[in-house]
C-alpha cells in the first residue's frame, strides 16, 4: 500500500523528498505559504504585510503603514502606528498637506487634523493649527494657510 503525499502544514514549504509535516522549512518574513506550498510567495504589495510563518498576507490597519519602507514594496514584514504630522493610506506614509496640520498619531485622511487657524500657516508635515505665527507686517484672515505669505 503506498500513502499518499501529505501536504506541508500552512506556513511552510516543501521540496521532494520530505518525510515530516514540518517540510522544508517555514516562510520568511515577506512571504507566505498556504498548505502544500512548494515555495514562498511574496506578499505582495504596500498594503499588506507577512510576519513569519504567515499562511496569508495581512490587511495593514487603517492608521498605519507598513514596514519595512526601505526595500521591495512586495516583502514587507510589519506595520507601524502613523505618527504625528503624517497620515497613511494603504501601507503608505504621507506627510499631511501644507496648510494641515496632524496632531495625532494613527491619521488616515490628507484632510489630517484638519486646516490650520487664522493667523498662523503650516508647511507641510506640521503637527499644530498654530504651527507658524503669520511674520510681522502680515495678517492671516483665513484658515489654511500654507506659507509664510500669510496676506
Amino acid at each position: 500500500v503506498v500513502a499518499d503525499p501529505m501536504p506541508c502544514l500552512p506556513g511552510r514549504f516543501g521540496i521532494a523528498g520530505m518525510t515530516n509535516p514540518q517540510c522544508a522549512g517555514g516562510c520568511e518574513a515577506g512571504y507566505y505559504c498556504t498548505a502544500g506550498s512548494t515555495e514562498m510567495t511574496p506578499c505582495g504589495s504596500s498594503s499588506v504585510y507577512c510576519p513569519d510563518l504567515s499562511v496569508a498576507p495581512v490587511p495593514v490597519t487603517s492608521g498605519y503603514y507598513t514596514t519595512p519602507l526601505d526595500g521591495d514594496e512586495t516583502l514587507r514584514t510589519g506595520q507601524d502606528l502613523c505618527p504625528l504630522g503624517h497620515y497613511c493610506v494603504d501601507g503608505l506614509i504621507f506627510p499631511c498637506p501644507a496648510g494641515t496640520f496632524g496632531a495625532n498619531v494613527g491619521l488616515a485622511s490628507a484632510e489630517c487634523s484638519g486646516k490650520c487657524k487664522m493667523g498662523h500657516y503650516c508647511p507641510e508635515a506640521s503637527t499644530s493649527a498654530t504651527e507658524q505665527p503669520c511674520p510681522i507686517g502680515t495678517y492671516g484672515d483665513e484658515e489654511g494657510l500654507t506659507d509664510a505669505n500669510c496676506s
